[in-house]
Order: C-alpha cells, then sequence, then structure tokens
C-alpha cells in the first residue's frame, strides 16, 4: 500500500508517475495475521483472476479503491473476492460492471484524488461481508490519532505477496511533516500515516485506512519503498470534501 519505486504499472506508463508510486502487484509490513470477521469490509480486487489492489465495501453494490488500480481496466476484467481473508480461496467472488475514476485525480498534482468506485453485478453480501462506515465530508484525524490498515501486499519492500491478509496499527502524520517528506506533492486531499516498522507496499494500494473504530478515512496510495524511516504512507482523504462528496454522488452512500 505505499509509495513503491515505480515498478510496471498494469494499467499506466511508468512515465505518467512520480518516482514515488507504488507498484500494484504487491502487503503490509510489519503486519499479522487478520481474521476476515475483523475486518469484514476488506476486498481483494483482481484482474483476470489475480490480486492487484485491495478494496473496502462502502455500500450493496458499490467497492472503494484507489483510482491508480483501475484507470484503465474493462469493468469484465475485474472481480473482488469478499468474506475470506486468504486471497486465493473462500468467500464469494463479485464480478464489476462499471468504474468510476474521480474526476479530478492527478489535478492538480500526480496522485491527488486517487479514488476510484466500483459498482458490483450483485451485492456485496455473505458471511463476514459487510460495508465500512466512511468519514464524513471535512472528516480528517489528527496528527498522532491511532489508525489501522490491512491488505494482501508485500510484507517487505520488493518482497512478495501475502496470501492471508495482515492487519497493522499505524500513526497519523501531520501533513505539514509529510510535506516536509514528500514536497508539495503532498495535498488536502492527501492523509498520512506511519509507525516504525510498519506501513503499507505493494499490493495493498486501494485499501482502506480506518480509525480503531473502523470508520475509513483513507484510501493506501503511495509512498516511498515500505515502511522507511524517513517517508510515511500516503492515503487518499476520504473525508475531504472534493472527495467525498463525489463518493455520495456516484454511490448514493
Amino acid at each position: 500500500m505505499k509509495l513503491f519505486i515505480l515498478l510496471a504499472l498494469v494499467f499506466a506508463s511508468a512515465a505518467a508517475y512520480p518516482k514515488y508510486y507504488r507498484d500494484i502487484d504487491g502487503f503490509i509490513v510489519g503486519g499479522q495475521n487478520a481474521n476476515i470477521a475483523d475486518f469484514p469490509y476488506s476486498l481483494s480486487l483482481r484482474r483476470n483472476g489475480g490480486h492487484i489492489c485491495g478494496a473496502s465495501v462502502i455500500a450493496a453494490r458499490w467497492a472503494l479503491t484507489a483510482a491508480h488500480c483501475v484507470p484503465t481496466a474493462p469493468a469484465n476484467q475485474i472481480t473482488f473476492r469478499g468474506g475470506s481473508a486468504n486471497r486465493l480461496s473462500g468467500g464469494v467472488l463479485f464480478q464489476a460492471d462499471q468504474i468510476h475514476i474521480h474526476p479530478q485525480y492527478n489535478s492538480p498534482s500526480q496522485l491527488n484524488n486517487d479514488v476510484g468506485l466500483v459498482r458490483v453485478t450483485t451485492n456485496l453480501a455473505g458471511t463476514n461481508i459487510r460495508s465500512v462506515p466512511i468519514a464524513g465530508s471535512g472528516g480528517d484525524m489528527a496528527a498522532g490519532a491511532r489508525a489501522l490498515i490491512n491488505g494482501w501486499g508485500h510484507t517487505q519492500w520488493q518482497g512478495s505477496l501475502a496470501t492471508n491478509l495482515q492487519w497493522a496499527e499505524v500513526g497519523v502524520v501531520s501533513r505539514a511533516a509529510c510535506q516536509s517528506a514528500y514536497g508539495n506533492i503532498i495535498t488536502a486531499s492527501m492523509l498520512c500515516a506511519a509507525h516504525p516498522g510498519r506501513d503499507a507496499c505493494q499490493g495493498d494500494s486501494g485499501g482502506p485506512l480506518t480509525t480503531m473504530g473502523h470508520v475509513q478515512h483513507g484510501v493506501v496510495s503511495f509512498g516511498h519503498q515500505c515502511a522507511h524511516p524517513n517517508f510515511p504512507g500516503v492515503y487518499a482523504r476520504v473525508g475531504v470534501a472534493v472527495i467525498r462528496n463525489w463518493i455520495g454522488n456516484i454511490s448514493g452512500v
């Protein structure tokens, strides 16, 4: 889920993205095995049957993910596995039929407003499948707040995908501190979080960052490598009005 030096993006040319882009092949660094019953909103987003990103259930027919996970993917190539901690088996598979990318994605700077919505053909329902509440318009997390991340990405920089869902606790970093690390690429549409030795990594993109009470405030977007001591993970901020209002207009949530 974090910034991985641009390897080979499945859906876009490398030249279109900065060096901090997380590759979308990737899992949580410094995490531990998760029980899907504790994260029933978490989805494995798949293209042609293979995991590429995370996502979250936000409504009966809608999943929230990162825009960079699905910018050019035909809907018929996208499915989700829900209700299973194992990305390879179990749970229920759901077929996508619509993909929506935030209209201001990559504007005014690259990776800004990095959110996408995917509608599925049948309700996202089943054992251990449930929607997550998302932050209201204007919602933000204060620096120092505790947050949860989860995903099936790499457990170390340039590692391999996790088979079992991983989770970790991180702390929100002030936007000013995040800007000091990354520069002006960090905008009000982003939220940053870090913890020594813990981070999102390749393949976690699109997954949720939530409060300890499981309200979603972020979507895994980018970072510099994984768990780098000088670079926090960067997340699309769900509660900023330009993102939250768009989510409501498209999904009704």
